[in-house]
């Protein structure tokens, strides 16, 4: 073996380690957002249970229950189209990130909303707001 031979061998296995650790790199960083997503989808479930529970310990139980699924159909509705557009103008990660801040704001509004069930529609619909930026961001990001 020459020494050109070993100089070759030598980059080409520095080279593999290099695409080993991005390899690794990339493999962890998939973990990370599966795990995150799926903590999120937990928890996204949990607010729309409270969020139901919440609605269904009122006086008026059935309408502010039918309230919470109007309130989170019209957000969908109402903010889709533009909250689509707006992920598109400012990018994905930004999107993601105010999303998820606008979330955060509104599941800890909810905190306000105990024993005040007939105003829980209001946090319905701004969830289902906050989620037309988030979503579209998320799913741009995958």
């Amino acid at each position: 073996m020459t020494a050109t031979d070993t100089a070759a061998n030598g980059s080409a296995t520095s080279s593999r380690a290099t695409s080993g650790s991005a390899t690794e790199l990339r493999a962890g960083g998939r973990r990370a957002f599966l795990s995150s997503r799926f903590a999120g989808q937990v928890g996204q479930g949990m607010f729309y249970t409270a969020l139901l529970i919440i609605a269904g310990t009122g006086d008026a139980m059935v309408l502010s229950v039918s309230a919470v699924v109007i309130a989170t159909t019209a957000g969908a509705l109402l903010v889709g189209l533009p909250g689509g557009a707006l992920v598109d103008r400012i990018g994905a990660r930004r999107g993601l990130v105010i999303g998820a801040v606008l979330r955060l704001v509104v599941v800890l509004s909810l905190l306000l909303t105990l024993g005040h069930g007939e105003r829980i529609w209001i946090v319905a619909f701004a969830y289902s707001a906050a989620s037309q930026i988030f979503s579209p961001s998320e799913l741009a990001l995958v």
